[in-house]
């Protein structure tokens, strides 16, 4: 049997565990960071490719009006 004493000490142990705790903690952190932005990012594109949509309906209607307009003036 091979009764090697245990070099840890609590104190050492749970530096080390803290250590490890902060790291995970960090890339949790970072990895939701990431996350909320793609969120954020995907909100912002929705929202502009919905304003482009009206923008262009507005558009097409301004272009049509437009087009009645002259219709009925050439009368």
């Amino acid at each position: 049997m091979n009764t090697m004493p245990n070099t840890v000490t609590p104190k050492t142990e749970g530096f080390f565990n803290l250590i490890a705790d902060l790291q995970c903690d960090i890339n949790s952190l970072i990895r939701k960071e990431i996350d909320l932005a793609k969120a954020e990012m995907g909100e912002k594109f929705s929202a502009v490719g919905r304003n482009a949509g009206y923008a262009a309906a507005g558009g097409a209607l301004a272009l049509f009006a437009l087009f009645l307009l002259l219709r009925v003036s050439a009368h």
